[in-house]
């Protein structure tokens, strides 16, 4: 990757609006939240910051940014999940943000 690309996968939307996603650029990969209005605590920047302190614990240490500003869900090439060519048996697309990182970590 040079130091312009960015590749991010939405992970799921928190209940006050904000995105959970996984964002990967130079330096490398983190889990982050949008910044809905440039306070730093939206839910999903919090979720972010527990799950990277959790399960990611050295490099939260040394990265421990975990927040992306809206700019990211703007002007973007996307894919979308087509439950016409690809099932969703366990309603994934209904859980939140929350129920997610659950569901990634086995918690």
């Amino acid at each position: 990757m040079s130091n312009e690309e960015h590749v991010y996968i939405v992970l799921g939307v928190c209940e006050d609006g904000s995105v959970l996603l996984v964002h990967a650029s130079p330096p490398g990969v983190r889990i982050c939240g949008t910044d809905l209005d440039q306070t730093g605590t939206s839910d999903a920047i919090v979720l972010a910051q527990q799950t990277m302190a959790e399960q990611y614990p050295k490099w939260f240490e040394k990265y421990p940014s975990c927040t992306v500003d809206v700019s990211y869900l703007h002007n973007y090439d996307q894919f979308r999940w087509n439950t016409d060519t690809l099932s969703d048996a366990s309603k994934i697309q209904a859980l939140d943000a929350s129920d997610i990182i659950k569901s990634l970590y086995n918690e």
